[in-house]
């Protein structure tokens, strides 16, 4: 008869070996598994309506339950992104991110871009949002990531784009990277990528004499890559190089837009009869949110900006829409054709107004929507004046904190001696 101990031992082997973890030995999870776990996530969220951050994590922590995301390689990662970035997995998703980042292929540069997309802004070293999007730069592989078609790299490098803009410090953490670009970015550049390129210039216009060299070098390098890709372009890209290169070569790459006098804003249509020029907004602060009809993100910010106008009702502070003519409207049935009839354009906005419930004043100015004088590289596009004229803040999105906005707002007002809501 065997010893008790080896009867024990026996057991424990024969149950770890029998009581396998989802999380270690499990087979791996196949492509449509991952993909649903996506799509009910987002479906959950659509129900769900408004949600905090701990319900929307105990959904995403119960949908990725038995996954072994130190397994799972870019790819998968990738498809489950979204919920991932609202569970408590973020810290074991960006380490084993950082290992697939040291692949030396564009598979490698793919998980360094991931990391840096959910890395979250106050992490620390080495997952800091400057260190991820440092290491993303500075890959082997980075020049041809930005060279091939897909959407990974347009979107590392507007994050990048609104990085530097919200945030000088960054800026500076990744001014090496940035100096590389000039000749990284090669003939055949999307627009997105130049575009994006382009808002990294614009943070370094605001950040003034410091950068003056560095931004003269890659805003020449963009200027030469923008004008080349216009001339392969059909006729409706080529607005768009068109409106790109204007950028370029505005006052807004000029030097800092925050602290100069307002440039003309000449208003051509207003749903408010005491705003018919500037002129008529002088003494308020004025927060100006440039859009379009036909722009989604515009449309899902109008909550946003609806809570704002609200706060600041009866204070010394206009909240204004301002468009201009597009070629097309958004109606109730979908997109109609304007293109060279601007009257029927204008006459169309009133009803859009009383449908989407937008509760502020919208102008079209002669100025484009895309106004490069503001450095308007998307939309929506925010900019706040203060009672002078002169532009306090840009290039806000109006999908900020109505708290982090009205701080500005209430900070300028106090400046101002005038009312402040609440005080």
């Amino acid at each position: 008869m065997p010893a008790p101990h080896s009867i024990i031992r026996a057991a424990l082997l024969a149950l770890a070996f029998s009581a396998v973890s989802p999380l270690s030995l499990a087979d791996p999870p196949t492509e449509e598994t991952l993909a649903g776990m996506t799509t009910q996530f987002n479906e959950w969220k659509k129900t769900a309506g408004e949600t905090t951050d701990d319900a929307a994590r105990a959904k995403a922590d119960e949908l990725l339950k038995g996954i072994a995301i130190a397994d799972l390689n870019t790819a998968q990662l990738t498809q489950i992104a979204t919920p991932l970035s609202a569970s408590s997995h973020r810290a074991a998703v960006l380490t084993r991110l950082a290992a697939l980042s040291g692949e030396k292929d564009l598979d490698g540069v793919r998980a360094a871009a991931l990391a840096a997309e959910l890395a979250a802004p106050d992490y620390p070293a080495p997952n800091s949002r400057a260190a991820v999007a440092a290491r993303v730069m500075r890959h082997p592989s980075f020049g041809t990531f930005l060279g091939v078609e897909n959407d990974a790299a347009p979107s590392f490098m507007w994050s990048v784009a609104e990085g530097v803009l919200e945030n000088r410090a960054l800026l500076e953490d990744l001014r090496p990277e940035i100096r590389t670009l000039n000749g990284i970015l090669v003939e055949g550049a999307s627009r997105d990528i130049v575009a994006a390129s382009a808002a990294i210039c614009r943070a370094m216009a605001e950040a003034g004499a410091p950068y003056a060299e560095d931004l003269i070098n890659l805003r020449t390098r963009l200027t030469k890559l923008a004008y080349s890709g216009r001339e392969s372009a059909d006729e409706k890209t080529k607005v768009r190089w068109d409106r790109l290169i204007n950028l370029l070569e505005s006052r807004s790459m000029q030097g800092p837009i925050v602290g100069s006098q307002a440039a003309p804003l000449t208003i051509d249509w207003s749903s408010d009869e005491k705003i018919k020029s500037w002129d008529d907004l002088k003494g308020k602060v004025v927060v100006i949110d440039f859009w379009a009809t036909w722009c989604p993100p515009c449309n899902a910010s109008f909550p946003n900006v609806r809570k704002l106008t609200s706060h600041y009702e009866g204070y010394p502070v206009v909240v204004l829409g301002v468009t201009s003519l597009q070629g097309r409207h958004i109606g109730p049935d979908g997109p109609i054709d304007t293109k060279n009839d601007p009257d029927k354009e204008r006459s169309l906005m009133p009803e859009f107004i009383k449908r989407k419930d937008l509760t502020w004043p919208i102008v079209f100015t002669s100025q484009p929507a895309h106004n490069t004088d503001y450095g308007v590289v998307g939309i929506p596009h925010v900019t706040i004046f203060d009672p002078e004229g002169k532009v306090r803040y840009n290039a806000l999105s109006p999908f900020e904190p109505l708290e982090e906005k009205a701080a500005k707002i209430d900070g300028i007002l106090r400046e101002f001696k005038m009312p402040v809501p609440g005080a």
